[in-house]
C-alpha cells in the first residue's frame, strides 16, 4: 500500500482518464468514515507505476463530501480532473465546523467525471493499493 505521504496527493492528477466502476460510502467504523474508488488508470496517463493498473483509492477520516450524480450517461464512468481544493459552499460549512470547534482535517479534494458527476470531500489522509 502507497500512503499519503509517499506522495499520492501530488500522484492524483494521474487519475485523468481512469475509469472508475466503484464509489463506495464506507461506514463500517464508527470513528473513520471512508470513501474508496476503484479505478482503472488509463495505460497513457503517465504515472509508470499506476500506468494501466487497477487501484483502490482510499480516502479516509471523512469529514464531509458533496456528491452530484448523475446517471443518465450510458457507458463507464471516467474521471476528467482530480483537483485540490472544494467548492465555496463546502469550504464555507468546513469553516463553520472549526468556528464551533470541531476538527477540520486540511485534504479537500474535487473529482469531476464524464458524466457531469462531481465528487467533493474533506479527508484527513489518501491511500492508494493496486487491486490483483
Amino acid at each position: 500500500m502507497v500512503r499519503q505521504s509517499d506522495s499520492i496527493p501530488d500522484n492524483l492528477v494521474y487519475l485523468h482518464d481512469a475509469k472508475c466502476s466503484e464509489i463506495t460510502w464506507d461506514c463500517s467504523n464508527p470513528d473513520c468514515r471512508s470513501i474508496r474508488m476503484i479505478v482503472i488508470v488509463d495505460i497513457d496517463a503517465g504515472l509508470p507505476m499506476w500506468d494501466g493498473k487497477q487501484l483502490q483509492i482510499t480516502l479516509s477520516d471523512v469529514l464531509a463530501i458533496h456528491f452530484i450524480g448523475w446517471g443518465f450517461v450510458i457507458g463507464d464512468e471516467v474521471i476528467d480532473d482530480w483537483r485540490s481544493g472544494v467548492s465555496d459552499f463546502l469550504e464555507g460549512e468546513c469553516k463553520s465546523l472549526h468556528a464551533k470547534g470541531i476538527g477540520v482535517p486540511s485534504l479537500r479534494y474535487t473529482i469531476s467525471f464524464s458524466s457531469g458527476s462531481t465528487l467533493e470531500v474533506v479527508c484527513a489522509e489518501v491511500f492508494a493499493s493496486e487491486k490483483p
